[in-house]
């Protein structure tokens, strides 16, 4: 049994997956997942439960949906 430390919402696919070693792009996943959550008010993968966001994120390498506001707001 493995065990966590961190918020899943922001866990990098690398954390989840427990791979060894992290670097950069890990704090960059991270770092995306907030700037997201400021843009929306609301983390990445929210319509999920804690649990099944980090099998979302683990097991499925696509990125969380971004909604057409910060679509937008990009322009």
């Amino acid at each position: 049994m493995l065990s966590f430390k961190g918020s899943p919402y922001w866990m990098a696919p690398e954390v989840v997956m427990n791979t060894n070693g992290y670097s950069l792009p890990v704090d960059i996943w991270s770092l995306g997942c907030t700037i997201l959550e400021m843009a929306t008010s609301k983390p990445p993968w929210n319509q999920y439960e804690g649990v099944a966001a980090i099998f979302k994120i683990g097991n499925n390498r696509d990125m969380p949906e971004i909604p057409e506001i910060c679509l937008f707001l990009h322009v």
